[in-house]
């Protein structure tokens, strides 16, 4: 699972996007208004994660601060090499439930597929005046 993925959430209150990076067991990510960081665990196709999302606002100093005590989601599902759909609780309010959607990266999935793709670009002259 590791890489770039488009990431979708979904409670019976809200909904939104973000962007999530999985590497080695580790998740960061975050959308306008949250971040989340936590770990993840692949057996197969079955994944499993516990998530801590804080949700932030920014201050034109460019300081972020809490707005309210972060969530801890305990989540559970499937994967393949570029779709995932997981649900799972809010650990300390069991009536809270997550639906996540992640979606490979596509410029993450052309330079899997395409390795020449990554290969350092030339500027063509005149083109930085």
């Amino acid at each position: 699972m590791e890489g770039y993925w488009l990431t979708h959430f979904e409670t019976a209150e809200s909904r939104g996007d973000g962007i999530s990076i999985l590497h080695d067991g580790e998740l960061l990510g975050g959308d306008l208004e949250h971040l989340w960081s936590g770990s993840y665990e692949e057996d197969g196709t079955h994944v499993s994660a516990r998530i801590r999302i804080v949700p932030v606002v920014a201050w034109p100093e460019e300081e972020l601060i809490a707005r309210e005590p972060p969530i801890i989601l305990s989540l559970a599902g499937q994967f393949t090499d570029d779709f995932a759909r997981l649900g799972g609780n809010a650990e300390h309010k069991k009536d809270l439930h997550f639906d996540i959607t992640l979606r490979k990266c596509r410029e993450a999935l052309a330079a899997k597929s395409h390795p020449e793709a990554t290969a350092e670009t030339t500027v063509p002259q005149g083109a930085n005046r």
